[in-house]
């Protein structure tokens, strides 16, 4: 699968396989309250940059958006983990939590889209 970066030169950079096989499954592409940017051409390059020029001493690739508000979940390639990250906000309150992987993050993300459909 082939997952936009656009003019990132990440050489190095791998997406967690586990990510690529969520995206591949048709409920990631309603997953609510999250917007999968995998999905959308050019998403996942706009907010990488956005959030570099917001936060450029942050090394981060956006996976997903929180529909409700300004949250972007990353892969955080100098800490290692998911950081959540409140954009445009001021740098010290942009991080609004961080998960010690993808599969630690998807588990609260089905939670929460449980929980979302079910106040549908």
């Amino acid at each position: 699968m082939n997952v936009f970066l656009g003019e990132i030169d990440l050489t190095a950079f791998q997406y967690p396989e586990e990510y690529l096989n969520f995206l591949k499954k048709p409920m990631s592409k309603d997953f609510e309250p999250w917007t999968m940017l995998a999905h959308y051409e050019s998403r996942v390059d706009s907010w990488r940059k956005i959030l570099s020029e917001q936060y450029p001493t942050y090394s981060l690739i956006p996976f997903a958006k929180y529909d409700a508000n300004d949250d972007v979940a990353c892969f955080d390639l100098q800490r290692g983990d998911i950081a959540i990250i409140n954009s445009f906000s001021t740098i010290d309150s942009s991080c609004h939590g961080s998960f010690k992987n993808f599969e630690e993050w998807l588990k609260v993300a089905q939670d929460e889209h449980e929980s979302w459909n079910e106040d549908d």
